[in-house]
């Protein structure tokens, strides 16, 4: 098992699972070109046209520059922002995702240690066309469980910790999101931690991912719906500026 990545893996698979969007930008943005240069437009209209060019020509392209330097350049898979994370080594975890599994064998190398991979992609709640095709095109390195969303367990408080990278986003019901989480913590011992990593709807990625942005969640909407599962945060931390770990625990 390799937990080596290639040096353009990260935003080369944004732009396989996203091929779709990005060439819908690229010739809504040709065809705006065109129109501006050769349609006799008034000047105030053409100005717009040219800034509408040329703000899709910016998100595009700053996306996957942020792309690269999130998922290849920043270090995010070595793993090393983990360091003094969590109060001890876990003796158990589990890996939760949505059929993209970018860092079980990352982690397993890391920790050794019995694990859970559970694989909660549903079709019907998860409707972006997106995850079916990295689902496709990536198949997981190991084999993961399938699991409800809301039935992660059978016999509940194994984990000393439970990894959700870029997963619990794509859960876009709120009641359904905390119910998620409430299985999360069901199956944490009493001790036991959530890592949860995502992006944020914020500014910084209202900057380079514009309208893109609006798929992931505000920091507000994480901490209620932790708060409603009945954990809190016990740390805080960007891994990037457009990326941010929140670790969770039972709350009192």
């Amino acid at each position: 098992m390799s937990a080596r990545r290639g040096r353009f893996q990260g935003v080369w698979q944004i732009v396989q699972y996203n091929w779709p969007f990005y060439l819908a930008s690229l010739s809504a943005t040709l065809v705006g070109l065109l129109a501006v240069v050769w349609l006799p437009l008034p000047e105030w209209l053409r100005l717009i046209g040219y800034l509408g060019v040329a703000a899709a020509l910016y998100f595009t392209f700053a996306s996957l520059v942020v792309s690269y330097y999130v998922y290849d350049a920043s270090g995010m898979y070595d793993l090393g922002w983990l360091d003094g994370l969590l109060p001890a080594t876990p003796a158990r975890w589990a890996n939760i995702h949505a059929g993209l599994d970018e860092t079980t064998p990352q982690l397993q190398a890391r920790f050794g240690a019995p694990a859970d991979l559970l694989d909660i992609y549903d079709p019907v709640i998860m409707t972006e066309a997106s995850i079916a095709r990295a689902r496709a095109l990536t198949p997981p390195e190991v084999a993961p469980r399938p699991a409800r969303l809301t039935e992660l367990v059978g016999p509940s408080r194994s984990w000393d910790v439970a990894f959700l990278v870029f997963v619990a986003h794509e859960i876009r019901d709120r009641a359904l999101r905390v119910r998620f989480l409430q299985a999360v913590r069901e199956g944490l011992k009493p001790d036991g931690r959530v890592v949860l990593v995502e992006h944020l709807r914020d500014a910084a990625n209202y900057a380079v991912f514009g309208p893109g942005a609006l798929h992931f969640l505000p920091r507000s909407e994480w901490l209620l719906g932790a708060e409603q599962a009945g954990l809190q945060v016990e740390r805080e931390q960007p891994l990037t500026p457009f990326v941010r770990i929140f670790v969770l625990r039972h709350a009192p």
